[in-house]
């Protein structure tokens, strides 16, 4: 978290905790899509903020190559989703260590957007979360339901 001065009214300098988005690859976030003898493919949602300029990023994947039954190896594929789900990128490993990942150039595929808009009803609306569609509170964004699969 970090904290940034803001004026209010009566000129008082007022602390407001602002939180850091980070851009690190969640391994929880990472599922194997299929392994053969010697090429693994992997599926990974990408977090929130996430753009395809940082897949060029080499320590965005520390976490995951923390994790030695997650740790991506050279030769591996991965089609990774942005969070919002508005563009898709395939990349293959092109060199890895225990800290760092190096991709070859993605290729990005931008998806279409959706067809109709999510619910909102003034009170409440639904908003893509990421791993499935959340009702949300307009009022004070406060989640109200799990994770579901469909709108």
């Amino acid at each position: 978290m970090t904290a940034t001065n803001v004026k209010a009214k009566d000129e008082a300098s007022v602390p407001i905790v602002m939180p850091t988005v980070s851009k690190e690859i969640d391994p929880s976030r990472m599922f194997m899509d299929h392994s053969g003898q010697l090429i693994r493919h992997w599926v990974i949602r990408l977090p929130q903020g996430f753009v395809a300029g940082d897949l060029g990023a080499t320590t965005v994947w520390r976490k995951v190559q923390a994790n030695a039954r997650l740790a991506l190896r050279r030769h591996d594929h991965i089609y990774a989703i942005a969070w919002d789900e508005s563009w898709a990128a395939e990349v293959t490993v092109s060199d890895a260590n225990n800290k760092e990942v190096a991709l070859s150039k993605p290729r990005i595929v931008q998806m279409e957007s959706r067809i109709k808009q999510l619910p909102d009803d003034g009170d409440y609306h639904i908003e893509w979360m990421g791993d499935g569609f959340r009702v949300i509170r307009n009022v004070d964004p406060a989640i109200m339901t799990q994770s579901v699969a469909n709108e």
